[in-house]
C-alpha cells in the first residue's frame, strides 16, 4: 500500500487549504506523490500537468499510481481524441506553448476546452521569465482552474525575476 512520509502528509494538508500554492521542497523529497495525493483528496480529475519532456512518463506513472485516475500524455494532436472528460492531461511546456499555424486550434485552446479544474507546473523555475511563451500560456491556464500548484526543487536564483 502506498503511503506518504509524515512531511509529505503535512504538505498535502497545506496544499488542500490553498487555491494557489508553490511547493519548493529540495530535490528528491517526493513532491510528485505529494501533489498527486493532494489532487486526489481535493477530488480533481481534469488536471493539466506541464513538465519537461524528460518527466512526462514519470508523471503519468506517478499520477495513475497515486490517484487511481487515468492520464494521457499529449505529444500529437490526435491524442486529444483519446481523452475522456475526467482524464488528466500531461504535456511538456514546449507543447503547451507551441503555436502551429497549420492547426485550427493551438494546444492551449485544446487544453482549455477540456475545462481543467487543477493545473500543475513541475520544474516551475522555467517560468521565471515573464516574457516567454511558457509563462504566458501557463498563466492563461492558471486563471481558469480552481487549484494551481507550482513545484520545483531547483535552488532560487540571485534575482527574484529574470
Amino acid at each position: 500500500m502506498l503511503q506518504l512520509r509524515d512531511y509529505q502528509r503535512e504538505d498535502v494538508e497545506i496544499i488542500k487549504t490553498k487555491k494557489r500554492i508553490g511547493l519548493f521542497n529540495e530535490q528528491r523529497t517526493g513532491k510528485t506523490p505529494t501533489i498527486c495525493v493532494a489532487l486526489k483528496e481535493l477530488s480533481h480529475k481534469r488536471v493539466v500537468i506541464v513538465c519537461p519532456n524528460s518527466m512526462l512518463y514519470v508523471w503519468k506513472y506517478e499520477y495513475e499510481r497515486w490517484t487511481g485516475n487515468k492520464a494521457v500524455i499529449i505529444k500529437k494532436d490526435t491524442q486529444y481524441d483519446k481523452l475522456t472528460k475526467d482524464d488528466a492531461i500531461i504535456m511538456s511546456y514546449g507543447k503547451l506553448s507551441y503555436k502551429n499555424k497549420m492547426s485550427e486550434f493551438t494546444h492551449l485552446e485544446r487544453v482549455l476546452k477540456h475545462k481543467p479544474t487543477a493545473f500543475v507546473c513541475d520544474e516551475a523555475h522555467i517560468l521565471s521569465n515573464r516574457e516567454t511563451n511558457y509563462n504566458t500560456t501557463c498563466t492563461a491556464v492558471s486563471r481558469v482552474v480552481d487549484t494551481c500548484i507550482v513545484a520545483t526543487g531547483t535552488p532560487a536564483r540571485d534575482k527574484p525575476l529574470s
